[in-house]
């Protein structure tokens, strides 16, 4: 996705992948703010998306490389890989931001799939380790009670 937006968050272009990957008719978007559009106020994992958009508007070259979830016209929620760029103009003022996209939704579904399977595992471990100190400890008193 080739995205441009201004210093108050406007949606300046989007290009006709990022309009049919977030599900908008051409030009849709020019002009609205990027947070309720195309970016939610708050990711699901609660952090403040309006904040990050200052931020990366405040200090662009600090977000070169950024993800953070998005957000498609149905209201679905995807992830996507952002590396973003100032904008400057000729007196090397900030006018926009350049941010270039990739959809990751997939490989964040396969991390948050690995993560529950490797706390599920975890659990079992666990589970596994407390009945096997138990039958030790029973076998170790059904053998001092055998001795006596």
């Amino acid at each position: 996705m080739v995205l441009t937006w201004d210093t108050e968050g406007r949606i300046l272009f989007l290009n006709a992948y990022g309009e049919r990957f977030f599900g908008f008719a051409k030009n849709e978007l020019i002009g609205r703010n990027i947070i309720g559009t195309i970016v939610p106020e708050i990711e699901s994992s609660g952090r403040d998306l309006q904040l990050l958009m200052e931020e990366i508007r405040n200090a662009p070259d600090q977000f070169k490389d950024n993800e953070n979830e998005n957000m498609t016209r149905d209201g679905r929620r995807v992830w996507v890989r952002w590396a973003n760029k100032a904008i400057l103009d000729r007196q090397g003022n900030l006018t926009g931001i350049l941010s270039i996209g990739n959809d990751i939704t997939a490989r964040r579904q396969a991390e948050a799939a690995l993560w529950e399977k490797t706390r599920q595992l975890e659990t079992l471990n666990q589970t596994l380790e407390e009945r096997v100190e138990e039958e030790v400890a029973s076998r170790t008193r059904g053998e001092q009670v055998l001795m006596q």
